[in-house]
């Protein structure tokens, strides 16, 4: 029989991938500190950001350089991407509801 593979998806326009990409389209240089730093700053998984940055390379927002790292590419692309997905994948998470006071919230007591 075959072995059982699974599908990998692309991480990189996940709720996840988005936190990350948010950081990265804010400072490009970003890409150059380690997994572990962007993923304090990010507030995700350590575990996350290489699936994420696989995910750039596959889409071709990430190459190699030949002195190793990573280099940029489409960058306006990527943020116009970006916008969509938040739009469509990560803000709708982010809303927890609606809430209103009862009356007049101009009289409602103050504490300091």
């Amino acid at each position: 029989p075959l072995p059982f593979r699974r599908e990998v998806r692309n991480r990189a326009f996940t709720k996840t991938g988005l936190k990350v990409l948010f950081h990265l389209l804010q400072d490009a240089s970003l890409i150059e500190r380690t997994q572990r730093e962007l993923a304090e700053l990010a507030g995700v998984a350590l575990g996350n950001i290489p699936q994420v940055i696989q995910g750039l390379r596959d889409k071709g927002y990430l190459t190699s350089k030949k002195e190793g790292g990573l280099a940029w590419q489409n960058r306006e692309e990527l943020l116009q991407r970006w916008m969509i997905a938040y739009e469509n994948t990560l803000r709708p998470s982010l809303m927890r509801g609606r809430y209103r006071l009862q009356g007049d919230w101009t009289e409602a007591p103050l504490t300091t």
